[in-house]
């Protein structure tokens, strides 16, 4: 549950008004206009991963031992939800086989077994003995990612207007804003 404190739940019990009130605001994302004012909102929380340091007070973790997590409005993640699905079908046609998070039928755990196997192979050989596996990931490969380049990659592709305009104004008035300690603060726009 996001910043508005609305659940799934409420969605659902308010039935056929519900989901007519979601259809018209993705419409309205698809010819350019902005949703409402918190739609794009969410909430910081920086639970601690396992085995944070635990004092006499309850867990004290560093930033480091954190998994920020921001917490986006359930009406939000329902229409951001029902449009990758009706993407699903032209992101498995057109990312190529070796990519396999994030798309709809394909194992991301795939990846790992794969690792596995290759790099069994080449130890038994003998330069393989003397090589290493190194593992770097310097940023969150989404946020980090061209937003002007997506869409003009996706524009390329052929997808319709209306779906362009609608990702478009994913990235306009996003803010988070920050929960410590059950309290919750202002935070920033977000431009990633």
């Amino acid at each position: 549950v996001g910043p508005d404190g609305i659940p799934y739940s409420a969605w659902a019990a308010s039935g056929f008004e519900g989901a007519h009130t979601l259809l018209q605001i993705s419409d309205w994302m698809a010819t350019g206009l902005p949703p409402p004012l918190s739609f794009c909102d969410s909430l910081l929380v920086c639970p601690p991963k396992p085995g944070a340091l635990e004092t006499e007070r309850g867990i004290a973790p560093t930033p480091a031992e954190t998994r920020p997590l921001a917490l986006r409005n359930t009406d939000a993640k329902t229409i951001g939800k029902a449009v990758a699905h009706a993407m699903s079908p032209f992101q498995r046609a057109c990312i190529h086989e070796s990519a396999r998070g994030f798309v709809g039928g394909r194992q991301l755990q795939r990846n790992a077994v794969d690792l596995d196997c290759w790099a069994r192979w080449a130890g038994m050989h003998e330069w393989g003995r003397r090589a290493i596996l190194v593992f770097l990931d310097f940023a969150a490969a989404f946020p980090s990612g061209s937003h002007e380049f997506l869409i003009d990659l996706f524009a390329a592709l052929g997808l319709p207007d209306g779906l362009l305009q609608f990702i478009r104004i994913l990235y306009v008035r996003n803010r988070c804003n920050i929960s410590v300690a059950g309290c919750r603060f202002v935070g920033f726009t977000q431009t990633a």
